[in-house]
């Protein structure tokens, strides 16, 4: 009895919820490409202004910084052993050319995008990444270790999945594919 008391006094810490705070202005500068990992989600908007915004999670313990034209987003700026961080944010942006998820980060559209001339996109290890809304006419997509790409591709596709990834896409490009180790493309 004394063990089991023991021991949920000490998993107590270990479930509780972070605290919530209030959506925060992140000051960035610019940045072209973005990189979610560790169960990250993302929401993109189109805009003219770029902005980021820390909807949920703790801004003293999440990860947002720019390097080399890369957006990094983490909910923890080291590792989160033992504990789920809980953070979402929300990306104003008029020029992505790069999306990247992983470690179950996950990046999902808002709203309407005008067309892009091109975009590299790649999901691994869990991550998930839903672009469907932005037309972009030459895409570049790589998917493995269980990730998913949905994106809608206007005049050439290069896709390659592998390793349990899936990339499904909409639109009628000229596609080149590669899969292997369980990978799949799909039209929608």
């Amino acid at each position: 009895m004394y063990r089991f008391a023991f021991a949920a006094l000490l998993a107590a810490p270990l479930v509780m919820a972070a605290p919530s705070f209030a959506a925060t202005d992140i000051p960035l500068p610019p940045f072209t490409a973005i990189n979610v990992h560790g169960g990250g989600h993302v929401i993109l908007v189109h805009g003219a202004k770029q902005r980021v915004t820390l909807l949920k999670g703790d801004p003293k313990v999440a990860q947002l910084k720019v390097n080399g034209g890369t957006l990094d987003i983490s909910p923890c700026a080291t590792m989160c052993m033992f504990r789920h961080v809980e953070l979402e944010v929300e990306i104003v942006s008029s020029n992505i050319q790069a999306i990247e998820a992983h470690g179950g980060g996950a990046i999902d559209t808002k709203g309407e995008f005008p067309k892009q001339a091109q975009m590299s996109i790649a999901a691994h290890g869990g991550g998930a990444i839903d672009v469907s809304a932005i037309p972009v006419e030459q895409v570049s997509a790589e998917v493995h270790g269980g990730g998913v790409i949905h994106l809608k591709a206007l005049s050439s596709l290069t896709a390659s999945a592998h390793g349990g990834g899936a990339i499904s896409y909409s639109g009628n490009p000229k596609v080149s594919a590669s899969t292997h180790g369980g990978g799949a493309i799909s039209k929608e």
